[in-house]
């Protein structure tokens, strides 16, 4: 199952995943712009319009454009939201415990990419729109959860170094 537009033909399937790749090569270019804003905004921003990207497929699914232009953009988000949490866990580690925080961070990459198929398949009686909504709802409350722990992590910062009102995390 998949949506009408790919389903089926190995082409079309072929474009969305070359798709993906001048996403892969730009992101990393982008580092020195992406960096003015802070790990925390830059990936729940990146999620963002993942989570925006992954909805408006669900309703371009019909044209192979409007889908390319979808994964084009979620992979580009997703790249730019990755690197975000890995710098943003590094900034919250002593130098000492990197390895391990990169290493929970991997993971939980592959248990995401491991259940991700598992679960599109509970969705998948009620199509590919809804499985698509579904994710984009997932990705909306990852928006949530970097944000309240983002939250909470300048609150730690500003305890442990005693500044009361000290500036948030997510400026």
């Amino acid at each position: 199952m998949g949506p009408p537009s790919v389903a089926g033909n190995p082409e079309a399937l072929q474009v969305l995943r070359l798709i993906t790749v001048p996403a892969l090569l730009v992101i990393p270019f982008l580092g020195r712009v992406l960096r003015r804003w802070r790990p925390a905004r830059r990936g729940a921003a990146a999620l963002g319009v993942a989570a925006m990207s992954v909805a408006a497929g669900s309703v371009s699914s019909d044209y192979l454009i409007g889908l390319s232009i979808a994964v084009l953009l979620l992979v580009a988000a997703i790249s730019a939201t990755a690197s975000a949490i890995v710098e943003s866990l590094l900034v919250q580690v002593r130098p000492e415990e990197t390895g391990g925080a990169t290493a929970l961070y991997g993971s939980f990459t592959f248990l995401g990419a491991s259940a991700g198929p598992a679960l599109a398949s509970v969705v998948s009686p009620w199509g590919f729109r809804i499985g698509m909504l579904a994710a984009a709802i997932w990705l909306a409350i990852g928006v949530g959860l970097i944000l309240v722990s983002s939250a909470g992590a300048g609150a730690r910062r500003s305890i442990q170094h005693g500044t009361e009102g000290a500036v948030s995390s997510l400026r």
